[in-house]
C-alpha cells in the first residue's frame, strides 16, 4: 500500500529546505576594516618662536649659596633590602612547615622531607604528601636522592625507603644497614648508592639495588673513618667521594680498598678537628665546607697532597652564623649557607657575604636545606616557616627599618662616584651602592637643614661637570658636592614649581614647570618660553634633545619640538593616542618614543622624525605615529618612563611594572614588539608595582635599572633574571572516566592473580597508597567492591609509575567520556604556563592555547585514540607532546557478535521472505508473461503495419523526389515535339489556303502537289505527337508504383532517356550549369528482363548525384576543370553492368561506408532526404539480386556500378 504519511513528511522537509533560506534576514556583513581608523591626521602646526623673556643674573638678586660644611651633617640611617621570595607552607599543601632536606628528581619534581610528617612532592601545581601510612618507614626524613633507575630513596630517622612510583620498599638494620638513622644519600658516578648515618657509612652496589635485602656494605672507624658520625656525602667534579664527619672530612680511596687497606683518609681541617655538616663545590673547583665553627674553603688536590692551605670564614668576615646547616652553589657560582639565624650568600664577584633573614624575605631564619632546581632557582627549607623560593637577584627592594624612606621615590640619578641620589617626598637621599665590603649600608637624608629642597623634589639630573641639579616646588637647586645653589623666580626662573630637568649639548639646563612654561639657563641668564612664544602647553613633563640638537618636549597638551627658531606641535589631531604626555626619548636606532598618562607609547620612526624636523612638515606623507598600547601587549597604558639598555632592550615603566621589548622596537612593517615581550610585575612573580614618577626610572653605570615604586626603591638587574630556556616537561597526571576520580591501582589489584600479589614487596600495598593519594583516606571494603563492580569491564595492562594512570586503557562504550589532568612541572611560575592539546581520531587539529590544565572529551565514538598535550613555558619554549593512548569499544549492539546475530537474523528473514515471494512471483510472472506476450504480439503487428505504411510512404516520397528531378527535363523533351506539331500545323494551314486558291484558279496539278506537302506535314505532326505520347507514358510509368514484375526492356534506351532527362532537369534549375555527357552503350545487350520503373529510378538517382558532384566542384572555379559525366553499359558474364562516372571531388574515406545507410546525406539541409542511395541499393540487391558498388578517389571522382543478373 502506498504510504502517503511518509510522502507527506518528505514533501514538508523539502518545502522547508526550499523556503527557509529565502526567509533569512539580510544581515550586513562586517567589513575587515570596520574598526580601523583611517589616516586622517592633520598637518602638524609650525609656529615661529616668539622672542623669549630673558633675565640676567646680573640684574636680579643673587641666588642663595649654602656650603654643606656650614650646616649640620645629614641624617644617616641603615637600610635593609628585600627579596621577593614566595613561601610555601601547610596552607599551600606542604606536609609540614619544618623542612630538613630537598631534592629535584630527573622528571623535575621537587621532593621535601619534613621533621615529622613525612615528605612532600611538588610538581609546580600541587603538593602530594607521603607518610608512614603510604609505606614510608618513618616520618622524619633527613635526606633524599635518586638512583639511575629512577627510584627515589629516602633516608629517615627510622631507616631507608625506596619508592619506585608505585609503593615503598623499606630497609633497616635487619636488612644489613649499619644504622637506622640515615643522614645522607648519594649516587656515585658508577651508579652505586652511599648512605651516611650516625654509626658510619653504607654502600649498595648498582647491581644489587633491586635485591638489597642482604647486599649492604658497611664502613666505620675500622675502615678509616675518624668517628662514627657521618653527615653529608659529596662527589666533587673529579669524582672524589667526600664524607662529612665529626672530625673534619674523609675521602674515600677505592685504590686502598682494592689492596685491602683502609678505605678512607681523614682531614680534620681545623686544629682539633671540626664537625662538618655540609659540603659544596664552586665552579672553580674549591670545596666549601660548612662546619660548626664557620666555613672552610679548601682546594681538594692541594688537600690530598698535604697542602692544607685553606680560608676560614666566620661571622667576623660577614657570615651570619658560624654553625652551618646546609649549603648550595647557585648558577652564577655564588655559595649559599643556611644557618639557624638566616642565610649567607658569598658573592664571588665582590668577595663578600650578603645575609638574608626574614627581613629580606625569608619565611624563617632557620634554614636547614637548600635545593637548586634545573632552572637555577634556590629553595630554602626552613625549620618552622616552610619553603622560600629564591628567583635570583634580578629584583631587590631597598627600604629601611622605619618610615625614614617610606615616602614614594620620585626621581633617581647617580653621581660621578657611583652613589645613588634619590628624590622623595621627605627630602633628598644619597646611597653608596658600590662599597660592598661595608657591613652596614646607610642612607643619608638631605633637606632644608642642609640647604636642600624641603618638600617634594620631582626631578634630579647630573650635568657634564658632575654637578647635580634638583627640581622641586620651590625652585631649582644645584649641588657640586660642597655647595648648594638655589634658584627661584627671583633670579629669573619662570616659576618655582619645577617638574622636569634636562641638560642640552651646550651645557644649558632646561627646566619645565607646571602650567608656567619652561626656562633655559646657561649659567648667567634665564630665557623663558610659554605658549605665547609657540609652546603647545605650559606644563612640560619631560625634555629630550636629539642628535641634531632639536629639543623634544612632552607636555600636558601634546608634543612640542623646538629647534631654536620654530615650534612644531603635535596633538591627537596629528595621530597621538593621548595629549597628556609623560616621557620622550630616542632609541639607538633614532626612533622617538613617547610615553603618555593613558595612551601607552607612541613611536615616531627615524625616517619620519627626520622629515618632521627637516623644516617643512606640511609635506609629510604617511602616518606619523605608531602605537604600542595594551592592545599590542603593553602591561598598562599609563607610562612613567622608557629606558633602553646597552643591549637595545627597551624597558617601559607603567602602573603595572615593567614591560620589556626584547631587542627594542621591531623593524618597520612588522609588530612593534616583534622581537618578543617580557613582563615584570606582581602578576608574573616579581615584586614590582606601579612606577612613581617620570623621573623615578634610572639606568646606572653598571646597567642596573633603579625605579621608585609606590612602596620602595627597586633594583632591577635584567641580566640576573633566571630563565629556564629548556623546554618544559609535560606530564599527564590523571585519567578520569565519566568525570569520576578513582584509584586505578585498586582496580588493577582486584584483577591480580594471588601469585602476583604475593610477589609485591611494598611496606603498604600499592593500591592502599594510591587510595590515600587520590581520596586522602582508605576506602572501606564495601566501597572497593562497589568500585570494582562498577568498573570491572574496563581493561588495562598496568599502572604507570609516579602518576598512577592506567596503561593501554580499553573502555566500554558506556564509559566514552574521558578527562585528563596534566601539568608542565614548572615550579616557579606555573600560572604562566599555557597548554595545547588534541585527541587524535576525535579532533582534526590542535585545540586553542589555554591556561587550563584539564581536558575533557565526551560521547567519543568507538575507535583507537591518542591524547596529546604540550606546554608553553613562561619563557616561550614549547615542550614535546606527552602521549596517552586508549581505545573505546563499540556498544554491544555494534559488536562483532551483534553484527553476526544481525546477519544471521537478516539471512533467515530474507530466506523466508524469498521463499514466499518466490512462489507468489512465479505465479504472477507466469500470468504476466502470458499477458505480455499477447500485448507484445499486438504491438508487433501494429508496428509492422505502421512500418509497411511508412516504408511505402518513403518510397513514394523518393519517387516524387526523383519525379521532381525529371519534371524540368520532361518539360524540355515535350516542348520539342509540341513545337514541331505547332509549326507543321501552321504550315499545313497555309498550304490548304494556297490549295484552295489554286483549285479556284483551276490549277489542280499544282494543288495536288501542295496536298502532298500537307500530307508530309501531317505525317511529321503524327510522328512528334507519338513522341510526346511516349514521353508522357514514360513519366506516368515512372510515377506509378511498381508492381514488382520484371519484363523485357531496352536497358540502353532507358539509361539514355534518363541521362538526358536528368541533364535537362539540372539545366532548368541552374542555367549556368553545363557538363560534358559521354555515353557508351553496348548494342549486344538487347532486351533484358528487369523492372523498368525501379532500375530507372536507380539510374536517375545516380546520374543526378553525379551531376550534383561535378556542379559543386565547378563552383570552386578550379582552373582547367571541365565537368564530365559518363554513362556506359556493357554485357558481361551472367549479366549486364551500368557504369555512371563523374570527375567530381569523390567521396571521403571516412563516410564511404555510410552512403548506403538510410537518411545519410552530405547535401545541405533541405536538399536531400538521405534515402536515394539506400533505396537504390535495396532495388538492385533485393529487387533484382544484383550488386551496387562504388569506387571513389578524393579529388578525382566517383564511379557507381550497377550489376543486373540475366
Amino acid at each position: 500500500m502506498y504510504n502517503f504519511r511518509v510522502t507527506g513528511k518528505l514533501f514538508l522537509i523539502i518545502f522547508l529546505i526550499t523556503i527557509l533560506p529565502s526567509c533569512k534576514r539580510e544581515v550586513k556583513k562586517a567589513g575587515q576594516d570596520s574598526f580601523r581608523q583611517g589616516n586622517s591626521a592633520e598637518v602638524p602646526l609650525m609656529v615661529e618662536a616668539g622672542k623669549p623673556v630673558v633675565y640676567s643674573l646680573d640684574s636680579q638678586p643673587a641666588p642663595v649659596k649654602i656650603r654643606l660644611s656650614s650646616r649640620q651633617a645629614p641624617e644617616a640611617r641603615p637600610f635593609d633590602f628585600f627579596i621577593n621570595m614566595p613561601d610555601f607552607n601547610t596552607e599551600h599543601g606542604l606536609a609540614m612547615s619544618s623542612i630538613l632536606c630537598g631534592f629535584e628528581d630527573s622528571a623535575g619534581n621537587l621532593w621535601f622531607g619534613t621533621s615529622g610528617n613525612g615528605l612532600s612532592k611538588y610538581d609546580g601545581q600541587t603538593f602530594t604528601n607521603f607518610t608512614s601510612n603510604h609505606g614510608l618507614i618513618h616520618n622524619l626524613v633527613n635526606c633524599i636522592n635518586e638512583d639511575k633507575s629512577g627510584n627515589i630513596w629516602f633516608g629517615t630517622y627510622g631507616g631507608l625507603s625506596k619508592y619506585d612510583g608505585m609503593g615503598f620498599q623499606n630497609f633497616t638494620m635487619e636488612h644489613g644497614l649499619i644504622d637506622n638513622d640515615i643522614n645522607g644519600i648519594l649516587a656515585d658516578r658508577d651508579g652505586n648508592l652511599w648512605f651516611s648515618s650516625t654509626k658510619g657509612a653504607t654502600k649498595l652496589l648498582k647491581q644489587d639495588i633491586d635485591h638489597a635485602e642482604s647486599r649492604f656494605i658497611n664502613y666505620d672507624e675500622k675502615d678509616g673513618l675518624p668517628g662514627s658520625f657521618v653527615g653529608d656525602l659529596f662527589i666533587d667534579s673529579k669524582g672524589n667521594l667526600w664524607l662529612a664527619t665529626d672530625y673534619g672530612i674523609a675521602l674515600y680511596n677505592p685504590e686502598s680498598v682494592a689492596v685491602g687497606a683502609k678505605a678512607f683518609v681523614n682531614y680534620p681541617l681545623l686544629k682539633g678537628g671540626v664537625k662538618v655538616f655540609t659540603i659544596a663545590e664552586d665552579k672553580s673547583g674549591f670545596l666549601w665546607i660548612g662546619t660548626d665553627r664557620g666555613v672552610v674553603r679548601v682546594e681538594p688536590s692541594g688537600l690530598v697532597k698535604g697542602n692544607e692551605d685553606f680560608i676560614h670564614y666566620t661571622t667576623s668576615d660577614g657570615l651570619i652564623n658560624n654553625e652551618i646547616k646546609s649549603s648550595q652553589v647557585d648558577r652564577r657560582g655564588n655559595v649559599w649557607f643556611g644557618t639557624k639565624t638566616g642565610l649567607s650568600e658569598y658573592r664571588k664577584e665582590d668577595s663578600v657575604f650578603v645575609n638574608y633573614t626574614v627581613k629580606q624575605g625569608l619565611a624563617h631564619n632557620k634554614v636547614y636545606s637548600i635545593t637548586r632546581d634545573h632552572a637555577g632557582r634556590l629553595w630554602f627549607g626552613t625549620l618552622g616557616g616552610g619553603l622560600s623560593r629564591y628567583d635570583g637577584s634580578s629584583v631587590t627592594g631597598i627600604g629601611d627599618n622605619d618610615d625614614f624612606l617610606l615616602e614614594a621615590i620620585l626621581a633617581v640619578s647617580e653621581d660621578d662616584d657611583g652613589n645613588l641620589w634619590l628624590c622623595a617626598g621627605n627630602g633628598v637621599f644619597s646611597y653608596n651602592v658600590n662599597n660592598q665590603r661595608e657591613k652596614q649600608k646607610y642612607f643619608l637624608r638631605y633637606n632644608s637643614s642642609q640647604g636642600f629642597p624641603e618638600n617634594y623634589s620631582f626631578a634630579i639630573i647630573r650635568d657634564k661637570t658632575g654637578r647635580l641639579w634638583f627640581s622641586a616646588d620651590r625652585g631649582l637647586s644645584s649641588f657640586d658636592g660642597e655647595t648648594i645653589v638655589n634658584y627661584t623666580a627671583d633670579q629669573g626662573l619662570i616659576d618655582n614649581n619645577v617638574v622636569s630637568l634636562q641638560e642640552d649639548s651646550k651645557g644649558r639646563i632646561w627646566t619645565g614647570t607646571y602650567e608656567k612654561g619652561f626656562s633655559v639657563f646657561d649659567g648667567s641668564t634665564f630665557r623663558n618660553f610659554t605658549t605665547e612664544q609657540g609652546l603647545l602647553h605650559n606644563t612640560v613633563w619631560y625634555f629630550y634633545e636629539d642628535k641634531k640638537g632639536n629639543m623634544w618636549m612632552a607636555t600636558r597638551g601634546g608634543l612640542s619640538v623646538f629647534n631654536g627658531k620654530t615650534f612644531i606641535n603635535f596633538t591627537k589631531a596629528q595621530g597621538l593616542r593621548d595629549n597628556k604626555l609623560s616621557y620622550v626619548t630616542e632609541d639607538k636606532n633614532g626612533n622617538i618614543l613617547l610615553g603618555s598618562w593613558g595612551g601607552g607609547v607612541s613611536i615616531i620612526r627615524k625616517n619620519m622624525a627626520e622629515q618632521l624636523t627637516s623644516g617643512n612638515p606640511a609635506q609629510i606623507d604617511g602616518t606619523v605615529f605608531e602605537q604600542f598600547t595594551t592592545s599590542e601587549g603593553l602591561a598598562n597604558d599609563v607610562v612613567y618612563g622608557i629606558i633602553e639598555d646597552k643591549e637595545g632592550n627597551i624597558f617601559i615603566g607603567t602602573s603595572n611594572g615593567f614591560t620589556v621589548l626584547k631587542g627594542g622596537i621591531g623593524p618597520p612593517g612588522v609588530n612593534i614588539a616583534g622581537n618578543g615581550i617580557e613582563y615584570f610585575n606582581q602578576k608574573t612573580g616579581y615584586s614590582i608595582r606601579d612606577i612613581s614618577n617620570n623621573f623615578s626610572m634610572f639606568l646606572d653605570s653598571k646597567g642596573i635599572i633603579w625605579a621608585g615604586t609606590g612602596d620602595k626603591l627597586v633594583r632591577f638587574d635584567y641580566s640576573s633574571v633566571i630563565r629556564n630556556t629548556d623546554p618544559p616537561k609535560t606530564r599527564i597526571q590523571s585519567v578520569k572516566v565519566n568525570h569520576d576520580y578513582f584509584s586505578w591501582n585498586t582496580l588493577f589489584y582486584a584483577g591480580m592473580d594471588d601469585s602476583v600479589r604475593n610477589r609485591e614487596n611494598y611496606a603498604v600495598p600499592a593500591f592502599l597508597a594510591d587510595e590515600l593519594r587520590v581520596f586522602g583516606r582508605l576506602l572501606t571494603d564495601e566501597e572497593r567492591d562497589t568500585l570494582v563492580e562498577k568498573y570491572s569491564d574496563i581493561g588495562f595492562d598496568g599502572i604507570r609509575p609516579f602518576s598512577g594512570i592506567p596503561e593501554n586503557l580499553v573502555l566500554p562504550f558506556k564509559y566514552n567520556n574521558i578527562s585528563f589532568d596534566f601539568n608542565s612541572l614548572e615550579t616557579a611560575r606555573p600560572f604562566m604556563v599555557k597548554y595545547q592539546y588534541m585527541l587524535e581520531g576525535y579532533d582534526e587539529k590542535w585545540n586553542p592555547v589555554t591556561d587550563k590544565s584539564t581536558a575533557s572529551f565526551g560521547n567519543i565514538p568507538p575507535g583507537s585514540y591518542t591524547f596529546k598535550v604540550k606546554a608553553l613555558s613562561p619563557e616561550g619554549e614549547w615542550s614535546g607532546p606527552a602521549f596517552y593512548k586508549f581505545e573505546i569499544l563499540p556498544p554491544f549492539y555494534r559488536s562483532w557478535w551483534a553484527y553476526l546475530f544481525y546477519f544471521l537474523l537478516l539471512a533467515a528473514g530474507i530466506f523466508a521472505v524469498d521463499r514466499f515471494q518466490r512462489k507468489r512471483l512465479i505465479a504472477r510472472e507466469r500470468q504476466r508473461a502470458v499477458n505480455l506476450e499477447l500485448m507484445q504480439a499486438r504491438e508487433i503487428e501494429k508496428a509492422y503495419d505502421k512500418l509497411k505504411s511508412t516504408q511505402a510512404q518513403l518510397i513514394h516520397s523518393e519517387k516524387m523526389a526523383s519525379l521532381g528531378e525529371l519534371a524540368a527535363g520532361i518539360a524540355h523533351e515535350i516542348q520539342n515535339p509540341l513545337n514541331f506539331v505547332n509549326n507543321f500545323s501552321e504550315v499545313s494551314k497555309e498550304l490548304i489556303g494556297e490549295i484552295q486558291a489554286e483549285l479556284s484558279n483551276g490549277n489542280q496539278e499544282q494543288a495536288f502537289d501542295m496536298l502532298k506537302d500537307v500530307q508530309a506535314n501531317l505525317d511529321k505532326i503524327n510522328h512528334h505527337g507519338k513522341r510526346a505520347d511516349s514521353i508522357i507514358k514514360g513519366m506516368l510509368q515512372h510515377s506509378r508504383s511498381s508492381a514488382g514484375t520484371k519484363e523485357p526492356a531496352n536497358l540502353n534506351a532507358l539509361a539514355d532517356e534518363y541521362f538526358r532527362l536528368a541533364y535537362h532537369g539540372l539545366r532548368a534549375k541552374d542555367k549556368s550549369f553545363n557538363a560534358a555527357m559521354e555515353t557508351e552503350f553496348d548494342p549486344e545487350i538487347g532486351l533484358i528482363s528487369f523492372i523498368p520503373q525501379d532500375i530507372g529510378r536507380v539510374i536517375l538517382n545516380l546520374i543526378t548525384n553525379a551531376f550534383y558532384a561535378v556542379n559543386e566542384k565547378r563552383k570552386l572555379d578550379k582552373p582547367g576543370y571541365m565537368p564530365v559525366v559518363r554513362l556506359r553499359t556493357r554485357k558481361i558474364l551472367n549479366g549486364v553492368e551500368v557504369n555512371i562516372s563523374d570527375n567530381g571531388d569523390g567521396i571521403p574515406d571516412n563516410i564511404k561506408d555510410k552512403i548506403f545507410q538510410p537518411f545519410f546525406t552530405t547535401k545541405p539541409t533541405g536538399q536531400g532526404t538521405g534515402l536515394g542511395l539506400s533505396m537504390s541499393f535495396d532495388i538492385v540487391t533485393k529487387g533484382h539480386g544484383g550488386e551496387l558498388k562504388v569506387e571513389t578517389a578524393e579529388g578525382i571522382g566517383t564511379t557507381f556500378t550497377i550489376f543486373i543478373p540475366t
